[in-house]
């Protein structure tokens, strides 16, 4: 194939036209997940896609259950997010405060955000909320395998329609990057 490759390259070299493929062996169980999801959160960042009617507020709260302090000073964002009304006491868990079924519920242990969040802001918590679920589903993939239930150890797991759109925007993201050959 390489040959064929190389055959058509140098007869329409003239042209400036140039053959190559970009098949890859075996991208979904070798996909590097964690700067796989950086950079699909990168190409997300960058895109013109938007979402409407996002809940910043529980975006916030969720930040503040299961972010050490410290991490969301870093991404910026300590502003929007609810602040603990009292720090005595074991700090409230997504599994306490943070599964109450009423909102003002899973309030009332915090102190609203001092202000609201801009545009740039909310594409921060929004990339980082699915920097987030990107992890947790892809390095949670269980599947059976022989009667046996087993747990993804690395890469992207094959029957996961996730991995495909993942792979996908990751190679758009390489094909970006890759230098334009002249």
């Amino acid at each position: 194939m390489i040959a064929q490759i190389e055959k058509v390259d140098e007869i329409q070299r003239s042209s400036g036209l140039i053959v190559g493929s970009a098949d890859v062996k075996s991208l979904y169980p070798n996909l590097d997940i964690d700067f796989t999801i950086e950079k699909v959160c990168e190409m997300f960042s960058e895109s013109e896609i938007g979402v409407e009617d996002m809940d910043y507020e529980e975006l916030g709260l969720n930040f503040a259950l299961t972010m050490e302090a410290k991490d969301v000073k870093k991404l910026g964002i300590t502003e929007v997010c609810p602040e603990r009304k009292s720090n005595r006491g074991r700090p409230p868990t997504i599994t306490s405060s943070g599964s109450e079924d009423v909102k003002e519920k899973r309030l009332e242990l915090w102190n609203p955000p001092r202000k609201k969040p801009d545009e740039f802001t909310k594409n921060t918590m929004l990339i980082e909320a699915l920097r987030v679920i990107l992890k947790v589903v892809i390095k949670n993939h269980v599947y059976l395998f022989d009667n046996e239930i087993r747990k993804q150890s690395k890469g992207g797991a094959m029957g996961l329609r996730l991995t495909g759109i993942l792979a996908q925007i990751f190679m758009m993201w390489w094909d970006r990057e890759y230098p334009e050959v002249e």
